[in-house]
């Protein structure tokens, strides 16, 4: 009888997880950034807060100093998106930067990556 009993569990923990296994092939993280209302910022004219209106709550925020001799520390506003199917991985990534004493929108940087996903030698 517990020979039995731990046969059918077994049997049916290993058909849960092949199941598991079909469904969780695709996956998704974040909010793919709204690049094409960037056009409606404008440098050293619109706010944090016209950023944030236009653009929604980023997922993430830091702090660069990117122009020399002088280096000015911008707030940067992270706005991120993961998605996979599976066999291919993709990641959409939004800087927004930020004067950081008179937190005027400074401009932006945009970038996507992809990558076949398989089996690492």
């Amino acid at each position: 009888m517990v020979a039995i009993s731990l046969l059918l569990w077994c049997s049916i923990l290993g058909g849960a997880l092949l199941l598991l296994d079909a469904c969780a092939t695709s996956f998704h993280a974040g909010t793919r950034p709204p690049v094409e209302r960037l056009a409606a910022l404008k440098p050293g004219v619109s706010t944090r807060a016209d950023v944030t209106a236009t653009l929604g709550v980023p997922q993430g925020q830091g702090n660069a100093a990117l122009t020399a001799p002088r280096l000015e520390v911008q707030d940067v506003l992270v706005y991120q998106y993961v998605e996979t199917d599976g066999q291919q991985v993709h990641g959409h990534n939004l800087l927004v930067f930020v004067d950081k004493l008179s937190g005027l929108y400074q401009g932006y940087m945009w970038f996507r990556s992809g990558q076949v996903l398989g089996v690492n030698q």
